[in-house]
């Protein structure tokens, strides 16, 4: 087993815990994403979270957006300053993802932490107080931060699905068309909560608009493994 499966069961044993029962049924999984989203304004899908509490076999990794959502609702910031954590100590003799997952796991996460270490120097070099023009600046990488984190999980979903051997037409487009369900409020979230990091407001207008251009480009992601 890998080291990434041992921090995914472990993550599951602290939402159980958080949680205050055991997850064995849909609507306990229904409950648990109702917390969530009270919890961290995240909004997850229950059958993702079915498929990583109840089903008996993982098929495919759990998707980023779904450990990055449990990761918060834990009390941690993002999938990987769980997995970075001190604080954490990794499950053991638990056997979760299969092993042509793994590679996809151990490339998400390295990609995760890039983006952590690109939101860290972010915010140490854009710290000072600011004009409308810095404002706008810090936005536009804002904007092209949470692009390119999106785009970067739609593209590793869709690589994961087209190397599964055991899932059909019909499948996929369950599982892109629940994605593409929760794009849109995922995406306006990761932009507010940036803004508000850095004491910029964004008016409701402005982050639909952008919001919307970024799931488009998602949207065009997932619709390339649909043909």
């Amino acid at each position: 087993m890998t080291t990434q499966e041992q921090y995914i069961a472990r993550l599951k044993e602290m939402v159980v815990e958080k949680f205050g029962r055991d997850i064995t049924s849909a609507e306990d999984c229904a409950q648990l994403s109702e917390s969530i989203r009270e919890t961290s304004a995240l909004n997850t899908d229950p059958r993702h979270l079915e498929l990583m509490f109840l089903a008996k076999r993982q098929r495919i990794a759990p998707r980023p957006s779904v450990l990055s959502a449990l990761a918060h609702y834990v009390g941690y910031g993002s999938w990987s300053d769980f997995c970075s954590s001190r604080e954490v100590h990794p499950a053991v003799d638990v056997d979760i993802i299969p092993v042509k997952r793994r590679w996809g796991v151990i490339i998400l996460t390295i990609t995760a932490i890039a983006i952590v270490i690109g939101a860290i120097l972010f915010l140490l070099l854009g710290s000072t107080p600011a004009d409308d023009a810095y404002n706008t600046e810090a936005l536009e990488r804002i904007y092209s931060a949470v692009d390119e984190r999106w785009c970067a999980i739609a593209t590793e979903e869709c690589n994961d699905l087209r190397s599964a051997r055991d899932i059909d037409d019909t499948e996929v487009e369950s599982i892109i068309a629940e994605s593409l369900a929760t794009l849109d409020a995922n995406i306006a979230n990761d932009i507010a909560t940036r803004a508000a990091a850095r004491n910029i407001t964004i008016d409701d207008a402005t982050l639909a608009k952008h919001t919307s251009q970024i799931v488009e480009r998602c949207t065009n992601i997932y619709r390339c493994t649909l043909k």
